[in-house]
């Protein structure tokens, strides 16, 4: 997941997509709006669902109030007469007059559009012209989660499912869902979205889809489909085209890179013994041949630790300091590492760890990243599109690298 980015990528799209400034303003729902109907900015109820006043943050139901909606579709696009689901969206209108709609897309995948809540205020003191859109892609969150009983966390599952889980998972959500599971895909998610701008959008009114991570594969695929036109896509690391059984070769690499650059920088480089990615190494070494045992961890799992410090840049600087504590091992050392470890356990909140669904990201890996499943015509094909597109890219983030891009 990208959140980190999301800040900067609204302001551009303020800055490049709309003409606007970032600035300060007025934003956010009225707490006395009651219940409004849905259909478009201009009101009519449609197929029954409706706008409902909600928290705008998932774990304040105190605080600031938004719009919540849980709008049917066909569970299979291509049967639209079979069974159907829910699919929540979450938006926080403008008290002004609104300049238009903003939907943001989560990445994961697996990721619920609850994220997006601290940065849709963020985005109203920006500018609150806009109504902005957080959703929850299906299988995720309120919008019919999948999930697994090996899905649960611990301490050697930083990313809340681990490969040697992967099978027995598929067996549980096929076991529940049989061939309906292979509904819960990116094409299939794509027309969700395109039935929900069809839902909302006032007669002209201006539509932008930013995505980040696999919100950019969403989005792509919804350009892909060739629906009515909107004003702009904001694609935030592109993950469009990618595989998961490369992911390894992209970790590696890109963690080579960056600690290429405490290598070239004099204090840094004094303390890893001048070679940076050598001590990762060595750290690795001491944790198969049995040192600092005490931290229960094996290689794999060390470098699963390692890369779950590279995936984010408010922990990445610590490599080469967890590094060089390994090695060390003093009991100190070992209460630090511990410590980290207790901390990123707990990074993500718990309401959004129980809304995020690894099982939808695991079928959709198995759908399209790593196909197990027939794919479509989509699959592996660029969207040809003359709307105008910004493109977000860094040139050291593991899960998308900017060389596949």
């Amino acid at each position: 997941m990208k959140t980190w980015l999301a800040p900067l990528g609204l302001c551009l799209f303020l800055v490049l997509g709309t003409g606007a400034a970032c600035r300060g303003g007025g934003g956010g729902g009225d707490p006395d709006a009651g219940v409004e109907d849905g259909g478009g900015s201009d009101g009519g109820t449609v197929e029954g669902w409706r706008w409902k006043a909600c928290p705008l943050h998932t774990d304040d139901i105190w605080g600031k109030q938004a719009e919540c909606a849980m709008i049917p579709v066909p569970l299979d696009w291509a049967d639209p007469e079979g069974p159907s689901i829910e699919i929540f969206v979450k938006r926080l209108k403008t008290e002004g007059t609104s300049r238009g709609q903003l939907w943001l897309l989560q990445g994961g995948p697996g990721g619920s559009g609850a994220v997006y809540e601290v940065f849709q205020e963020q985005f109203a003191q920006i500018d609150g012209n806009w109504d902005t859109y957080a959703i929850d892609h299906r299988g995720v969150g309120k919008s019919a989660r999948l999930g697994c009983p090996q899905e649960a966390a611990t301490a050697n599952k930083p990313f809340g499912l681990a490969p040697e889980d992967f099978e027995a998972c598929l067996a549980s959500l096929q076991a529940e869902w049989g061939e309906d599971l292979a509904h819960f895909n990116i094409t299939n998610a794509a027309k969700d979205l395109e039935h929900l701008i069809a839902e909302t959008r006032a007669p002209g009114e201006q539509v932008f889809l930013y995505g980040a991570s696999y919100g950019t594969t969403w989005a792509h695929r919804y350009l892909q489909l060739d629906p009515e036109p909107i004003d702009g896509v904001i694609l935030d690391s592109l993950a469009i085209n990618i595989f998961f059984t490369d992911f390894d070769a992209y970790f590696n690499q890109v963690g080579e890179d960056f600690l290429a650059l405490c290598t070239a920088d004099t204090d840094c480089n004094t303390k890893v013994g001048g070679d940076a990615w050598g001590a990762v190494g060595l750290a690795l070494d001491a944790i198969e041949a049995g040192s600092c045992s005490e931290l229960g961890l094996d290689r794999k799992h060390a470098r699963w630790f390692f890369a779950e410090l590279l995936m984010n840049v408010a922990t990445r600087d610590l490599i080469p300091a967890i590094a060089h504590r390994i090695q060390r091992c003093e009991a100190g050392d070992v209460a630090a590492i511990e410590q980290l470890r207790g901390v990123l356990a707990g990074f993500m909140p718990d309401y959004l760890r129980e809304l995020d669904s690894r099982s939808l990201g695991l079928n959709i890996i198995a759908s399209e990243f790593w196909p197990l499943y027939p794919t479509d015509a989509h699959h592996l094909q660029w969207a040809a599109t003359d709307l105008p597109v910004l493109i977000l890219q860094g040139d050291l983030d593991p899960q998308t690298p900017h060389w596949v891009a």
